[in-house]
């Protein structure tokens, strides 16, 4: 009777989702039966740390080299060949990244089930 109450007060303190809960201490001692595992989580963290650093380096370059060579005569509405205006370029192609977020093809619709109903399929023709 008394493991019972035992029981049940060490099951009050855990946390409702505690059974697939790992903690650190599991970490490491899988990490000891296989080691190699531990060698290939740590390249996969240097390989990610190393591509974003890569990634945000690029962008302040590009940025640092490119925005003191803005001038408000590119942003006019009208395009000549003396003041070259990007805003008629920046309009045309701001609808590209746009619209396949709004229209996904039918391939890529995914329903609330996880199925793909309504996809695109190549009929061949007899």
């Amino acid at each position: 009777m008394e493991k019972a109450v035992e029981m049940k007060n060490t099951e009050q303190n855990q946390p409702e989702n505690y059974i697939n809960k790992v903690t650190f201490r599991d970490k490491l001692r899988e990490y000891k039966k296989h080691p190699k595992s531990l060698v290939v989580m740590i390249l996969v963290m240097l390989s990610a740390v190393f591509a974003v650093g890569i990634l945000l380096f690029l962008m302040i370059y590009i940025l640092a080299n490119g925005i003191p060579h803005l001038t408000a005569e590119q942003f006019e509405w009208k395009y000549t060949p003396d003041n070259q205006s990007m805003m008629p370029a920046i309009i045309n192609t701001s609808p590209c990244p746009i619209n396949p977020i709004i229209h996904p093809p039918s391939s890529c619709r995914t329903w609330h089930d996880g199925s793909t109903r309504g996809t695109c399929s190549a009929k061949s023709s007899p």
